[in-house]
């Protein structure tokens, strides 16, 4: 029979290694020479398809002076109107994105969390026409007047910091990804007020305007490991830009008219990194 002190020793020997066990087991999954885990960088390639939502405006007609209905009646005065342009959509069509991206994942053997930013050009935009004529009564000898505007919206860059959380199955992860987004719009306009015979005949005035859109975004992807530092992810995500203020023309009596004017977007990305 062991000594009382050696039995005791034994005991928490055994103790001390089943607390070990655990321990080894977790800083294997944590394991700092994952293939996943550390800082990365890389480029991006991806198709988008942008939508625009312009909202409503109202804006002045400008008199004219048209000529009589017949020879020798005086001139005909159009006076200044108020019309209200009702709110309309754009879209982008789809178009190509190229970028980069940075960012962090730390891994375990089933789970994987990452934070991530990524600044994209984007080329291709979207343009919106709208044409108003003055509704004037059945008896009226006034002719009527065309207001037309025209809009060209152009998604100069965008980015978007987000985090990423991941199930792992050995040397791919599937992930779901969400954080702020941020894009840089420009819009060119143009309006034009046309009426039949009038003296200033057609009138146009143009004008553009440049905002930054701040909103959100979410998606779902995949991200595999290929050896060495190389990771590769395919990910799909819809981004809502949210609303900024743009100046839109108008007419010469209303040039520039604020406009809210809102972006959403759907993209499908491919992202090639390499991880230090």
């Amino acid at each position: 029979m062991l000594p009382l002190f050696t039995r005791k020793t034994c005991l928490a020997s055994a103790a001390l290694a089943a607390t070990l066990v655990p321990l080894t087991g977790a800083q294997a999954e944590t394991d700092p020479d994952d293939p996943f885990t550390g800082f990365y960088v890389g480029v991006n390639v991806g198709l988008s398809r942008g939508s625009f939502s312009i909202g409503e405006r109202t804006v002045t007609r400008p008199s004219e002076t048209v000529p009589g209905d017949d020879e020798g009646d005086p001139p005909i005065v159009i006076p200044a109107s108020p019309v209200t342009l009702a709110q309309e959509s754009a879209t982008t069509g789809i178009s190509p994105v190229v970028g980069g991206q940075i960012g962090f994942n730390f891994a375990s053997r089933s789970m994987l969390f990452g934070i991530e930013a990524e600044a994209n050009y984007a080329s291709g935009g979207g343009t919106s026409s709208i044409v108003s004529v003055e509704d004037l009564a059945d008896d009226s000898t006034l002719p009527e007047r065309t207001l037309t505007s025209d809009i060209a919206l152009d998604p100069e860059f965008s980015g978007s910091a987000r985090l990423r959380v991941g199930l792992r199955q050995q040397d791919l992860v599937y992930f779901v990804t969400g954080g702020i987004a941020a894009a840089r719009v420009e819009t060119t306009s143009t309006g034009t007020t046309f009426a039949p015979n009038g003296e200033a005949g057609i009138r146009t005035v143009t004008a553009s305007d440049r905002a930054t859109h701040t909103g959100f975004t979410g998606g779902v992807g995949a991200l595999g490991w290929f050896g060495a530092g190389a990771l590769g992810s395919v990910e799909l995500r819809y981004t809502d830009y949210g609303s900024q203020t743009h100046g839109i023309a108008g007419t010469v009596d209303t040039p520039i008219v604020a406009t809210n004017i809102g972006m959403t977007a759907i993209q499908l990305m491919i992202r090639m990194s390499y991880r230090f």
